[in-house]
């Protein structure tokens, strides 16, 4: 009886922060040459594709194996492996502190 409420209740605020923060969108294009924008994508990809693993790990019990795909593919130890660090240029200042 409860898992029904609670999973109308999840998906009703789920729609209320969508509907508030849309009239709040600060996003900014960043224009990228067509070959950076692809490459930026592959890593957003994978970083997607890190996130299930690491939540696969995790629902596997196997903590360790998590840890490590968040660490290569996520962390600040994952930069090398992007080979990111000539978009920052393009980025905007916010963007690249967030970075």
């Amino acid at each position: 009886m409860k898992k029904p409420f609670v999973q109308t209740a999840m998906l009703a605020g789920v729609l209320v922060f969508n509907v508030s923060s849309a009239d709040e969108d600060t996003r900014q294009l960043v224009e990228l040459p067509q070959m950076m924008q692809q490459h930026m994508m592959a890593n957003m990809r994978d970083h997607l594709a890190a996130i299930n693993e690491i939540l696969v790990s995790m629902a596997e019990g196997e903590l360790e194996q998590a840890a490590q795909v968040a660490a290569s593919r996520l962390g600040m130890s994952s930069l090398d492996s992007h080979s990111a660090s000539h978009m920052a240029g393009f980025m905007p200042e916010g963007m690249r502190q967030a970075g």
